[in-house]
């Protein structure tokens, strides 16, 4: 699961639109859309954004994934 993944998941499970979400962070909406589809790479930046949009820490956006990539290493 990508970090983009993670943010969708967050925000549908909040209830909070895309285009909200993309207005509380500072981008697009068409660059969130990106993010979310893992079409666009996130920047430090915009990850804090998004995790400050979302009420939560940017660890809580990647830590799935780091789990998985943690497990692989480990394999």
């Amino acid at each position: 699961m990508s970090i983009g993944n993670n943010i969708k998941l967050r925000r549908i499970k909040e209830g909070i639109k895309q285009q909200d979400l993309a207005e509380w962070a500072g981008i697009t909406a068409s660059m969130l859309s990106q993010i979310e589809r893992g079409k666009k790479p996130l920047s430090p930046q915009t990850s804090c954004a998004i995790a400050q949009a979302l009420q939560c820490s940017v660890y809580d956006l990647v830590k799935v994934e780091c789990k998985i990539e943690l497990a692989e290493a480990n394999g």
